[in-house]
């Protein structure tokens, strides 16, 4: 007896994955910590698993997810932190990290595969509209979407004069959301391209560099590199073709940027060699030795998860290896390393699948992302991520029951 529609269930999962990008953070209390709007279908998803549950299968890499939730109140338990109810909430995004990847994990490829361009299209226009400062869409990305200084400045510096445009979107921060477009950059390469397909590849590109993310250059770059690594891509004309493309969506997007190169755009400054001297790159540098200082005292366990320190001396980690290694010590940064790397080894034996050879792409790009930004631990893309993990788990799974059967 099928005791949860397939279709249904699938549903369910699109409905929370659209939510999470779509739909902004819920506040239920003043000085409360934020809530995705996915939180609140999470139990209804989690009786839909449970009556699922016989259809499971589990990993190594569950225990591995398992171990490093159990692990994050053992530091905060030696460091004298148990009674800070906001530290809790990290233990809570592991959980859901780990819930939605056994939810998904019941989810083929095929089924979710036809929401894929339709939800890039929604959000490309969103960005757009926001891009452009239309319908005052800006002032819902302001109040609504958490946009604040970076909405506040948008086409502005700190004097209120007009620069460059770096694109924020929905997910409130340039980075950020370079990095959601990417995951559509990735989904759109494909071993044998067509027209069409080169097209939603540019269009992807040309969301990403609208953004001028610094992170997103080299992440691209990155990735560029891993499908050469993993065959995807092959040294041939499509590689010239894929050069060419980025550098034309890249010359498009910093036109479109600086009014028509009016103004000067702000990832040109990894060209002309004023990235290291920019006024973001010089406060990464001293927050990473600031932290870089503390981790020696405490190298081990690390200090816990303690949001408070960072919000009461107004730091930003921007960099998920010293983020994890002060949270957690050197213990919590291979837990950390484990996390984001641990699915390529579950399906490594079968990467000549083309679902597979993506999940290392998706793996590249949050461990490059990572240098210079918190990927994993932004609500968002960690969902995202989630979601990836768990949809190559279900391809991995059938191929490996087709093989016994």
């Amino acid at each position: 007896m099928v005791l949860v529609n397939t279709k249904l269930y699938n549903g369910y999962g699109i409905l929370m994955l659209l939510v999470t990008l779509f739909l902004p953070d819920i506040t239920l209390f003043e000085g409360f910590p934020t809530f995705q709007s996915i939180d609140f279908l999470l139990p209804l998803g989690a009786i839909a698993l449970f009556l699922r549950r016989k259809e499971l299968v589990f990993n190594w890499y569950y225990f591995l997810l398992g171990l490093f939730i159990i692990y994050i109140p053992f530091t905060m338990f030696i460091n004298g932190n148990m009674g800070v109810t906001n530290q809790y909430f990290e233990i809570y995004k592991l959980l859901k990290f780990g819930f939605l990847i056994v939810y998904f994990s019941l989810i083929t490829i095929a089924d979710i595969s036809p929401w894929v361009k339709p939800t890039f299209v929604a959000l490309s226009l969103l960005n757009l509209i926001h891009f452009f400062d239309l319908f005052h869409f800006n002032e819902i990305l302001q109040y609504q979407y958490a946009g604040d200084k970076n909405i506040e400045f948008f086409g502005k510096n700190t004097l209120g004069m007009p620069t460059s445009k770096r694109m924020v979107g929905l997910m409130s921060n340039p980075n950020n959301n370079a990095l959601l477009f990417l995951f559509f950059v990735i989904h759109f390469i494909k071993e044998k391209m067509n027209k069409w397909d080169w097209l939603w590849l540019a269009f992807s590109l040309l969301m990403t560099f609208l953004c001028q993310s610094k992170t997103a250059m080299f992440a691209m770059g990155g990735i560029l590199f891993m499908t050469f690594l993993i065959q995807l891509f092959r040294c041939n004309v499509k590689t010239l073709i894929s050069i060419v493309l980025i550098g034309f969506c890249f010359v498009i997007a910093l036109a479109m940027s600086t009014n028509f190169f009016e103004h000067s755009a702000y990832v040109s400054a990894l060209v002309d060699g004023r990235a290291m001297e920019s006024g973001s790159v010089m406060g990464r540098l001293e927050t990473w030795q600031y932290l870089g200082e503390m981790i020696i005292q405490k190298p081990i366990f690390g200090y816990g998860p303690d949001k408070n320190y960072f919000y009461e001396n107004q730091l930003y980690s921007e960099n998920e290896y010293v983020l994890y290694t002060w949270r957690y010590g050197l213990v919590g940064l291979l837990f950390f390393l484990g996390i984001i790397s641990g699915p390529f080894f579950v399906v490594r034996k079968k990467l000549n699948e083309i679902p597979h050879k993506k999940l290392v792409l998706f793996i590249s790009l949050m461990l490059i992302g990572a240098l210079a930004n918190n990927p994993f631990t932004e609500k968002h893309l960690m969902v995202l991520f989630a979601f990836v993990i768990g949809i190559t788990f279900c391809h991995f799974n059938s191929l490996k029951k087709a093989i016994h059967e």
